[in-house]
């Protein structure tokens, strides 16, 4: 009897150990995961560096044409959502043209923990022909220049793009960089978003982009934004 209570014990033991070792991997490769996301694109910014922000994502930091950048991740991880999703905010900061914050949220939910959409007080009304149903806000009531509009639709109309805002102090965009694996999700609501990637071709449209954006808002209006 003793002899069958130390083999069932050694087996248990072999178990637990298996399982542990089976774990630190996974720790290990989900960090190595992490800590790579922006390995491809460290060298479009000048003077770029690499940090670790909240939940031990990576933040990539340096200047393009001139003006500071910043790129940074959210996991929105809500009951609510079928799968839980992973946000690449890029943030450009420089002196744009506008009276007051402009925010186009696309395809809102109302779950969007990350968006300061809902907390801008002036609901716009969205254009008929805007390329994407999109609930557009701003700080206060404002004329917007034509092509500033057009360089926003244009943003918004990259069915990845959640949020596009342009304000005094620069211009951001919020994109969909990755979706949880729906097996290992649903079977023990792990969240693993494999390796993901930022690739050089998806950073240099979405900095051109916000150029594109921040520029268009200092052009003359060709007609003004219904206040």
């Amino acid at each position: 009897m003793a002899t069958e209570q130390a083999v069932t014990l050694t087996l248990a033991a072999l178990v637990v150990a298996a399982v542990a070792c089976r774990e630190v991997r996974r720790s290990r490769a989900e960090r190595v995961a992490r800590d790579g996301l922006f390995d491809a694109v460290v060298w479009m910014l000048t003077d770029a560096h690499v940090s670790t922000g909240g939940g031990r994502h990576p933040v990539l930091t340096g200047s393009h044409d001139g003006h500071p950048v910043r790129a940074e991740v959210v996991v929105d991880s809500l009951t609510l959502r079928k799968l839980p999703l992973l946000w690449l905010v890029v943030t450009v900061s420089r002196p744009v043209t506008v009276d007051a914050t402009v925010d186009v949220l696309t395809r809102p939910n109302g779950t969007e923990v990350f968006s300061r959409n809902a907390c801008l007080a002036h609901r716009l009304p969205t254009p008929d022909d805007f390329p994407v149903p999109a609930r557009i806000a701003a700080s206060r009531a404002v004329g917007l220049p034509g092509p500033a509009l057009a360089a926003l639709g244009e943003l918004a109309s990259d069915d990845r793009v959640k949020e596009v805002e342009a304000g005094p102090a620069g211009v951001r965009v919020v994109y969909r960089l990755a979706e949880a694996d729906q097996t290992r999700y649903r079977a023990g609501r792990r969240v693993d978003f494999g390796m993901p990637t930022l690739t050089p071709l998806t950073l240099a449209a979405l900095l051109t982009g916000l150029d594109t954006l921040a520029s268009a808002c200092a052009t003359n209006p060709t007609r003004e934004y219904i206040r």
